[in-house]
């Protein structure tokens, strides 16, 4: 396991910044790892008042609450500048005053959560997030970017203030002297009483789930789209599977979530032969021991391969009584076959069949590609799990007598 060097404060605030000094005063009295960097995420109205608050001296001189709590506590400096200081961009990618429209809800989502991807991306940093500001909408999102990106070192951590202070504009963190201040009664109140509690809160995380490359991907994924992926990852017996056998838009439909095949036309090819052998039984590798047992099998899989082709075109007299060289010649007459399949590539299937280290290539390859953009449990419904070498069963579960789990609709051009 990867031992983090480092940990960054991650925050949302509103208007009352003292959320950051009061938890990194819980950290160092819980004597967790004290944090190396601040960054906050708020509104505009929220980052001057964390800039104010957190980093401005005072006209005597007297410095940022943030640098006293560090001399206070005897702790070195975090890093905080205005740069980390982060103002949500609203629906018109302008510095957000307030989300209060459903579209500044979605950029706040997709905001909070393209930050926590990007700051759990760093396998030397701990990422220590704070839900103890801003509103609950930047809460829930920031908690729930955390049960996906989130890694076992990782914390997520609320705040708790004595009663009495929670509201005093001048509280910022319990003083070792006394510090008397008033709330907006001219009560007064002395900083050195106060109680500050942070409560670690754990999480479910579903990083597993996902492969490193798709957690990759999605840094650029809206969030709408993220909880659609989660969901399905989740649940996958709730799922439809839909191939579109077109060239213009070849890709395979999870109930409304695209994946992309247009430049992977081979594998696409492969990924319908399986998914229609597959209606029927079994799909078997031609590996020796099941050519031995089937000579004709790597015959049988280039012709249902050309089978698969051929939903792609309506244009041509393909006829599944034809030999299989006719079959090439009858694909290759359509202009779109020949741009995305050299007349070579599907002669040489043909005559030598599908060979072994074609069938693992391009299943290899599907594989890859599905990685790219969908979670592991997804994948392992969808890619082929062919028989094993021994004639037994692969620990894909069946039913009805299908390869498949859940089965593919299959569209074709026609």
């Amino acid at each position: 396991m990867t031992h983090p060097t480092s940990t960054t404060l991650l925050a949302v605030t509103g208007l009352a910044p003292q959320v950051i000094t009061e938890t990194l005063y819980g950290i160092a009295q819980s004597q967790l790892d004290w944090p190396h960097k601040i960054v906050i995420i708020t509104t505009k109205k929220g980052k001057q008042a964390a800039i104010k608050g957190l980093l401005t001296p005072r006209p005597d001189g007297t410095p940022g609450q943030l640098k006293q709590l560090c001399d206070e506590l005897g702790k070195p400096p975090v890093y905080l500048t205005e740069d980390n200081i982060l103002a949500v961009s609203d629906a018109d990618k302008q510095a957000m005053d307030d989300t209060r429209s459903e579209a500044d809800q979605q950029a706040l989502a997709n905001f909070i959560v393209k930050e926590v991807a990007k700051l759990c991306s760093d396998p030397d940093t701990r990422l220590h997030t704070s839900i103890a500001g801003g509103r609950k909408t930047m809460t829930f999102y920031l908690g729930y970017a955390m049960s996906i990106f989130g890694r076992p070192f990782d914390r997520l951590s609320h705040v708790l203030v004595s009663e009495q202070y929670e509201y005093l504009p001048d509280f910022y963190f319990p003083t070792s002297a006394s510090k008397l201040i008033e709330n907006r009664n001219g009560e007064q109140f002395d900083c050195r009483d106060a109680q500050v509690t942070l409560s670690e809160i754990p999480f479910v995380s579903l990083r597993s789930l996902f492969s490193p490359a798709q957690i990759q991907l999605f840094n650029d994924m809206d969030y709408a789209d993220l909880v659609a992926q989660v969901q399905l990852a989740t649940n996958p017996d709730s799922i439809n599977l839909t191939l579109y056998a077109h060239f213009n838009d070849a890709c395979l439909m999870i109930n409304d979530f695209k994946v992309d095949f247009s430049d992977n036309l081979m594998e696409y090819v492969f990924l319908l032969m399986c998914a229609h052998q597959g209606e029927q039984s079994e799909i078997k590798r031609p590996s020796a021991v099941n050519i031995k047992a089937d000579p004709e099998l790597p015959q049988k899989l280039a012709d249902n391969f050309l089978k698969a082709l051929a939903l792609f075109v309506t244009d041509t007299d393909y006829r599944d009584s034809m030999s299989p060289a006719n079959k090439v010649n009858a694909l290759t007459q359509n202009d779109a076959v020949c741009k995305k399949f050299t007349h070579k590539t599907l002669n040489d299937l043909v005559n030598k069949g599908m060979t072994l280290s074609m069938f693992d290539s391009r299943r290899n390859d599907l594989k890859t590609i599905l990685q790219r953009q969908l979670p592991m449990t997804l994948v392992n419904i969808i890619l082929p799990h062919p028989n094993t070498d021994s004639g037994g069963e692969t620990s894909e579960k069946r039913t009805q007598g299908s390869f498949y789990r859940i089965p593919f609709i299959i569209i074709g051009s026609g």
